[in-house]
C-alpha cells in the first residue's frame, strides 16, 4: 500500500467514525497487514466508500473454520443515498469469496440494512451475559493492556467459556491481546472480578453502558450480567452487548459440517 493511499483511508475513516480517537485510528492503520482493505474510488481518485475484511479463526456450528470479519464498512457523508454502501457490499462480498471462506460477518449499525443482503441474526457465545452477584467482587480497571502474567489468565477463561457454545471466535494469547487493545484504545475500560478465593471469575470491556467483549471463569456459576451491578461499572444494569450478524456463502455448510471436525472447503 502507499503512503498516499494509507492516507487516503485514513481520512475517509475518520470521515465515516468521527467519533474515534485518533490514537484508534493510528492503531486501525498501523495493523493493516491482518486487513485486507476494499474500496471504491471516485473519477479524482477519491475514495467514496471503503470497508476493512480481518481473518479469523472461529468455531461456527461446532466445526473450526475461518470466518471473515467485516470491519469499518463506511460511505463518505456526502455520497450517502447514492448506491455506494450497495456497492462496496457488493465489493466485499467478492473478495470474501475469494478467499474461499464459508461465512462472513459483521457488528451491524442497523439489522434491518444488512439482512436484503443475505446477513442472518447470528451469536458468538451463546446469548447468555455476565453475572457475578455477591460471590464475586470487582477488583480491578484497566485502561491499557493488564500483564502478560493476567492477560495470560484471561486466555485461559475465554478458553473455558468459549467451549460451551458450537460458535464462537478462537482467541490464543496474541489474538486476545489485539482484541482487548483496540477496546481500550477506542475508549473502553477492562474490569476483572475476583472470586472470594481471589481466583479471576470475569472480566468485560465496556464503554458507554455496553459490554463490547466479556468472558467468565467456567466453574463460576453465573448466568445474567444484572448480578454484577452496584460495583464500580453500575452500567452494567443496562444489559446491553453488541451482537453480530452473519453471512454464509456456502449454503450447504450445516449439512457438511461435523460437531468437532475442521471445515476449510477449497470451494463451495
Amino acid at each position: 500500500m502507499t503512503p498516499e493511499l494509507l492516507q487516503k483511508l485514513k481520512a475517509h475513516y475518520k470521515d465515516g467514525f468521527p467519533n474515534d480517537s485518533d490514537t484508534f485510528v493510528e492503531h486501525f492503520f498501523a495493523n493493516m497487514l491482518h486487513k485486507i482493505p476494499v474500496y471504491i474510488t471516485l473519477p479524482d481518485n477519491s475514495i467514496a466508500a471503503a470497508g476493512y475484511i480481518v481473518k479469523k479463526q472461529a468455531m461456527i456450528l461446532g466445526a473450526k473454520t475461518i470466518a471473515y470479519y467485516l470491519s469499518a464498512i463506511s460511505v463518505k457523508n456526502n455520497l450517502r443515498g447514492k448506491g455506494y454502501g450497495s456497492k462496496i457490499i457488493e465489493k466485499l462480498f467478492e473478495k470474501v469469496q475469494e478467499l474461499k471462506a464459508p461465512v462472513c460477518f459483521l457488528n451491524p449499525f442497523d439489522s434491518k440494512f444488512y439482512t436484503k443482503y443475505g446477513f442472518e441474526n447470528f451469536t458468538f457465545c451463546g446469548t447468555s451475559k455476565i453475572i457475578g452477584g455477591k460471590d464475586y467482587i470487582y477488583k480491578k480497571k484497566y485502561s491499557n493492556l493488564p500483564p502478560d502474567i493476567i492477560l495470560e489468565k484471561l486466555v485461559k477463561i475465554q478458553s473455558d467459556y468459549s467451549s460451551k457454545f458450537n460458535n464462537h471466535i478462537v482467541y490464543d494469547k496474541a489474538a486476545l491481546k489485539e482484541k482487548l487493545n483496540n477496546e481500550l484504545l477506542d475508549g473502553a475500560k477492562l474490569y476483572i472480578f475476583y472470586d472470594f478465593k481471589k481466583n479471576i471469575a470475569a472480566y468485560a470491556a465496556c464503554k458507554d453502558n455496553k459490554i463490547y467483549h466479556y468472558a467468565y471463569n467456567a466453574n463460576c456459576n453465573i448466568g445474567d450480567i444484572e448480578s454484577l451491578k452496584n460495583y464500580e461499572y453500575t452500567d452494567f444494569s443496562k444489559k446491553t452487548i453488541p451482537y453480530i450478524q452473519a453471512k454464509f456463502f456456502c449454503k450447504d455448510y450445516a449439512k457438511n459440517i461435523k460437531v468437532g471436525s475442521n471445515y476449510f472447503p477449497d470451494q463451495y
